[in-house]
């Protein structure tokens, strides 16, 4: 039975790194050959994985996990800033957003209001951004409209007048939301 050996493509250098892959790699060919009872020379199976002799030995070692600390389950991620806001945060946020109780003056409050309003000890900026990432709230420019023809115009005009006729009070209007008008999408240009 013929020896298998990979051609060298790089020169090794001392202390390197290897990904993840590359090391359950050469544990994966290592469990195997010994299982199955195969003669080899661990240097061999090093070359062939084109891993350092030192790390080899080190990654066969007894005990030694296949997967990078950060990979494993039950790593807790101790890196970067806690998130000023819990998700909890951003939930009330948005139901006070979404409250149909709220008057116009309110849902137009700026977002250091809210802030304020909700005892967040966070800028109005934090706030925005948190709620823009969660909730992909965003904000598009309006897309360019042409006037109305005419008759299309007279045909709006004659929907509104018969909407009205029908709920002429005030708490008739109450579950209705106004806005412009929307584009549930995405245009190149990032308009709406």
């Amino acid at each position: 039975m013929g020896r298998v050996t990979r051609k060298k493509t790089r020169k090794k250098t001392r202390n390197k790194k290897y990904d993840t892959p590359r090391k359950a790699k050469v544990q994966g060919a290592y469990e195997y050959l010994v299982a199955k009872g195969i003669p080899f020379k661990d240097t061999e199976l090093f070359d062939y994985f084109d891993v350092e002799k030192r790390a080899g030995y080190r990654f066969i070692a007894e005990g030694e996990p296949s997967r990078t600390i950060r990979n494993q389950e039950g790593y807790n991620k101790t890196r970067g800033r806690p998130n000023k806001l819990t998700g909890a945060d951003v939930r009330d946020t948005d139901h006070l957003l979404e409250e149909n109780h709220l008057d116009i003056e309110a849902k137009g409050m700026p977002w250091d209001a809210i802030s304020w309003t909700m005892d967040f000890e966070v800028s109005g900026y934090t706030l925005q951004r948190t709620i823009r990432d969660a909730l992909t709230y965003s904000k598009h420019l309006s897309a360019l409209k042409e006037h109305l023809p005419e008759p299309l115009r007279q045909k709006r005009k004659k929907w509104a007048g018969d909407i009205y006729a029908k709920y002429p009070k005030p708490e008739d209007w109450e579950r209705v939301r106004f806005s412009d008008e929307v584009y549930a999408g995405y245009s190149p240009e990032g308009h709406l």
